[in-house]
């Protein structure tokens, strides 16, 4: 791939915005239902701590799941319906395990992570952890197919 000397840094200005909600740890569960059919485009939740560094994400597909276990009373694994009814917090329903890149990350291991995880999407953080944006797995794919930064920008 002729990406192997581009950073993460060098390219973000050719992405397109990708919507993300950014919520705090202790932010209250209710009401995340709202604000996540707020954003028809979402597909990440990433969780911060107190000084705003990355600390978690939410899935689609869990909060989904909580959201039906609890207020539909769908059925659940009944090992996950008494997780979900003590759930008051972004933090009870956040993963830890959240794959991330730094800006200064060079963009084709960045993408080979997101393939062998099965991740479409993933925040860019600076060295404190605190999020700049948000890149997908297409936006990589891009620059490493489009012989950037030979005179064509990422999309071309």
């Amino acid at each position: 791939m002729p990406c192997r000397d581009i950073r993460i840094a060098d390219v973000l200005g050719e992405f397109p915005r990708h919507p993300c909600l950014i919520l705090g740890r202790d932010d209250p569960l209710e009401g995340l239902a709202a604000q996540v059919q707020e954003m028809p485009e979402l597909r990440n939740i990433y969780v911060v701590d107190g000084k705003g560094r990355l600390s978690g994400h939410i899935s689609l597909g869990r909060l989904i799941r909580y959201l039906t276990a609890v207020w539909r009373r769908a059925p659940v694994h009944y090992h996950d319906l008494l997780e979900y009814v003590s759930f008051s917090k972004v933090s009870d329903l956040m993963d830890e395990d959240v794959i991330y890149a730094f800006e200064d990350d060079m963009v084709e291991p960045m993408l080979h992570r997101m393939v062998d995880r099965d991740i479409k999407e993933m925040p860019v953080v600076d060295r404190e952890r605190r999020i700049v944006a948000n890149i997908s797995i297409l936006d990589l794919w891009r620059v490493a197919t489009s012989g950037y930064p030979k005179g064509r920008g990422a999309g071309s």
